[in-house]
């Protein structure tokens, strides 16, 4: 009997423990590690650059013809020139960054990209 009331008592410990962070959240709450000015312009500098590399494709596959491809290559050429200026701003405002392979701008200190998940060396 004494086995028993041991063994439940050892089990609603275990799920204390288990269930307590679920139920009270804010241990398992984390600040970012990046800030969202240098996260956001980033982003729209990937997705910039990405939405050029696109019109480069679609116009070498025969989708674009050449009038609509140089007006939506020089508006998005203006838009990927000034989402990296947002970017370089912000990464110059938050200190201390590392580039990663991915070329994403992660702060000092971190141990996983910030852009790709990736471990950095």
């Amino acid at each position: 009997m004494i086995l028993l009331g041991t063994a439940i008592g050892l089990a609603v410990i275990a799920a204390g423990f288990v269930i307590h962070p679920l139920v009270y959240r804010r241990w398992g709450l984390m600040g970012d590690a990046v800030s969202p000015d240098v996260f956001n312009s980033q982003l729209r500098k990937r997705a910039a650059l990405t939405a050029l590399k696109d019109v480069e494709y679609d116009r070498a596959a025969g989708k674009l013809n050449d009038a609509d491809y140089r007006t939506m290559r020089s508006r998005l050429e203006l838009e990927a020139l000034e989402a990296v200026t947002a970017a370089e701003r912000a990464d110059s405002a938050s200190g201390e960054t590392s580039a990663h392979t991915c070329g994403f701008k992660n702060p000092g200190g971190s141990r996983f990209c910030a852009g790709c998940g990736r471990r950095l060396v």
